[in-house]
């Protein structure tokens, strides 16, 4: 009885490690299928990038010439020759092989260049899009030794933009743009990032009459003084550091009564509230 028991367990045993094993079985084929595929595909890969790297027609062509011009957008300050330059290692080398992450970084270091992109047009070619940099004011920057008493830096001017990146005179300068007294080149880069913006934010406030202020002196960015071109003379308004248009409105609500005593660039002090206050010009307030 127990020998027959025995059996029959067994009997029912043998079908189950079959299933097992099939099951095992169709794992390991599926498995090596897929190795076989995915080692298929790498190899495909592998050789896909060689034959791109290889093949001449894949190439960046030799010179920029009519049938190799390189393609170059968005630049209108920073010369074409600027840009090639970047390139000048990849002549002969196929676009697959360029690393465009890297070429838009030293873009990136060209004046006036504050983005760029790099994409591959196939077969053969390149294409660059520039963004350049916007002028938000003109400052002075030192140029050399002047050798006269009293002035001993010779300056000369220089643009800077919104980020507070000083620019070099490129050409003429679009529109007018105001002076922008306080900015000094060796000021950190964020400094001089925060002062442009706080002239923005005034000029912007004062918009009715932007067009009549040139300078705008930020030496102490707590104590904001404008030049305003009157009808007869350039004046000095020392604006303090809030409320800016409701204190050039005082002056231009009085000045009638007062310009007669008004000289050129004369200083007129209008923190104190509803007054004016004629402030005796310094040497550097009469230069």
């Amino acid at each position: 009885m127990a020998r027959r028991k025995r059996k029959e367990e067994n009997g029912s045993e043998a079908p189950a490690r079959s299933a097992a094993i099939l099951r095992g079985l169709r794992l390991a084929g599926w498995i090596l299928a897929f190795s076989m595929a995915a080692g298929g595909a790498g190899f495909f890969v592998f050789e896909w990038k060689r034959f791109l790297s290889r093949d001449p027609r894949f190439a960046l062509a030799e010179e920029d010439d009519a049938a190799g011009r390189m393609t170059v957008e968005g630049n209108r300050r920073v010369p074409r020759a600027a840009v090639l330059r970047v390139f000048a290692a990849d002549r002969g080398r196929s676009v697959s092989d360029i690393d465009l992450e890297r070429r838009r970084q030293e873009l990136r270091r060209i004046d006036w260049v504050r983005d760029a992109a790099v994409r591959r047009v196939w077969p053969d070619r390149l294409m660059v899009r520039i963004q350049e940099r916007e002028p938000a004011a003109m400052i002075q920057v030192p140029a050399g030794i002047s050798g006269r008493f009293g002035e001993p830096l010779r300056m000369q001017p220089a643009l800077i933009d919104a980020d507070g990146v000083i620019l070099p005179m490129n050409g003429p300068v679009q529109g007018s743009l105001p002076l922008l007294l306080g900015v000094r080149r060796e000021q950190d880069i964020e400094e001089r990032g925060r002062r442009v913006r706080l002239m923005l934010r005034i000029l912007n406030e004062l918009s009715p009459a932007a067009a009549r202020i040139p300078e705008v002196d930020l030496t102490d960015p707590e104590n904001v003084r404008i030049s305003y071109q009157t009808p007869e003379h350039l004046v000095l308004l020392v604006l303090g550091n809030e409320r800016y248009l409701e204190r050039l409105n005082v002056f231009l609500s009085h000045y009638d009564s007062i310009r007669d005593r008004l000289s050129h660039r004369a200083v007129l002090d209008l923190t104190t509230e509803g007054r004016i206050t004629l402030v005796e010009a310094s040497s550097e307030d009469s230069r």
